[in-house]
């Protein structure tokens, strides 16, 4: 919730401040520091951020995540809980080697998840638990050694899967 102003002060900090200091018409949920937002918050860009781990606080509206470009070595489990709206995630480049179980967990509505030119060796058993609307699924350079059938037993609507696994 946005907090409101009392219209006098409102008046008062318009005629004495530079229109930067001005409130703003809409509020915009925070956005995790050394990211970007766009679109209120609905487009967090933290791609080449040198991060390390998902970064916390991200609004709970953002339907689009990128996480490219960084050095997040694994994603823990629950790392994107909350994050109910997200559709697109992108963690291209990013030196993951391990996915934790539960790593992707609760998003009910992603459709294009993004692990492309990472350093994957395995996939967790429960890869697409939480994944239900999933319909694209990068895994293209990695060095993915196993990968268990149920990795994808809950994919019903994937339709595009780019994998260097011959048996994927």
């Amino acid at each position: 919730m946005c907090p409101r102003l009392p219209a006098l002060l409102v008046s008062l900090l318009a005629l004495h401040s530079p229109p930067s200091l001005l409130p703003t018409a809409g509020c915009s949920p925070p956005c995790p520091p050394r990211c970007a937002c766009y679109e209120h918050a609905d487009l967090v860009d933290c791609r080449d951020r040198a991060l390390q781990r998902v970064p916390a606080g991200v609004p709970r509206g953002t339907w689009l995540m990128e996480l490219g470009g960084n050095n997040l070595s694994h994603i823990a489990g629950g790392a994107f809980a909350g994050l109910w709206s997200l559709r697109v995630l992108v963690l291209t480049d990013s030196r993951i080697r391990d996915l934790q179980p539960q790593a992707f967990l609760s998003l009910p509505v992603l459709e294009q998840l993004d692990l492309s030119w990472n350093r994957l060796a395995a996939l967790p058993d429960d890869l697409s638990n939480g994944l239900p609307a999933l319909r694209e699924l990068r895994l293209d350079h990695n060095r993915l050694q196993r990968v268990s059938g149920s990795s994808f037993q809950h994919l019903d609507h994937l339709e595009k899967l780019l994998s260097d696994y011959p048996s994927v």
